[in-house]
């Protein structure tokens, strides 16, 4: 995540930009001693702001062929030709793939990421991918999102982004459950209850589905509702004799249930 930081030019103080973007946490030996509004640290002389080697270019691709950058800060494909970063933002057939905004962060085109948009909840991480960075003159970025549900999203400071954390389990319906999500779980006794991603049922689960309906489909498909002696004469009552010793079905579903 990209940190704005301020430095008091008489008292040694560090302004870090807050996650909420609206103030600066006040920052002496590693430890946050106040606030300070964005207003006074920004249009202050009293600070200075400190200059970060971050956000920087990674990759650059032109559909086919990836530009990496080298430990020299030049561009190259396969180490033949370099190429500057200046030349390669002025090329209309190349986009920037892959950025570093920390020490730690590095975001990619294709990742997914947390769903920032608080009008679209029903829109699970999976869904959310990067799309394209956009580079601005004052060195920032933002993001273009695109989801696999409604298409494209639209554009986001890369501040605000969360990486997608990996999905905690897949149901037995096939679909990827992350912290916070609904699911089914059915217990051995074929009853059902809804649960949340991170909160793991009590009792011994017999499987776990992503939607009510595909939990009690399973239900009426595996719960036993007749006993051995109804079977038995549902048997006797509707196959023949001749169809028994056709098939062989009359035996075999004897001896499958034991009587």
């Amino acid at each position: 995540m990209i940190m704005k930081k301020y430095k008091h030019k008489k008292t040694g103080f560090i302004a870090e930009l807050a996650s909420h973007g609206n103030d600066y946490n006040l920052v002496l030996d590693g430890e946050v001693q106040g606030m300070l509004p964005k207003w006074v640290v920004e249009n202050s002389n009293d600070w200075e702001e400190v200059k970060s080697e971050y956000p920087k270019i990674l990759e650059f691709s032109d559909g086919f062929n990836k530009y990496y950058k080298k430990s020299d800060g030049k561009f190259t494909i396969n180490l033949q030709y370099d190429y500057s970063e200046e030349d390669l933002l002025k090329s209309k057939t190349l986009t920037i793939t892959k950025i570093q905004t920390s020490e730690t962060d590095i975001w990619t085109v294709g990742e997914t990421v947390k769903n920032p948009f608080f009008n679209t909840p029903m829109l699970k991480s999976e869904n959310i991918r990067v799309e394209r960075f956009i580079l601005h003159p004052d060195t920032t970025f933002t993001v273009w999102l695109k989801s696999s549900i409604t298409e494209a999203l639209g554009s986001i400071a890369i501040s605000k982004l969360e990486k997608a954390k990996p999905p905690l389990f897949v149901t037995e319906d096939g679909v990827n459950i992350f912290e916070g999500d609904d699911y089914w779980v059915v217990h051995h006794d074929f009853t059902y209850s809804i649960f949340k991603g991170g909160n793991q049922p009590r009792m011994p689960a017999l499987q776990l589905f992503s939607t009510k309906k595909a939990a009690e489909n399973y239900i009426g498909e595996n719960k036993p509702k007749f006993s051995k002696s109804q079977i038995t004469d549902i048997l006797n009552v509707w196959l023949t004799d001749s169809y028994k010793t056709q098939i062989g079905l009359y035996d075999q579903i004897k001896g499958k249930l034991g009587i």
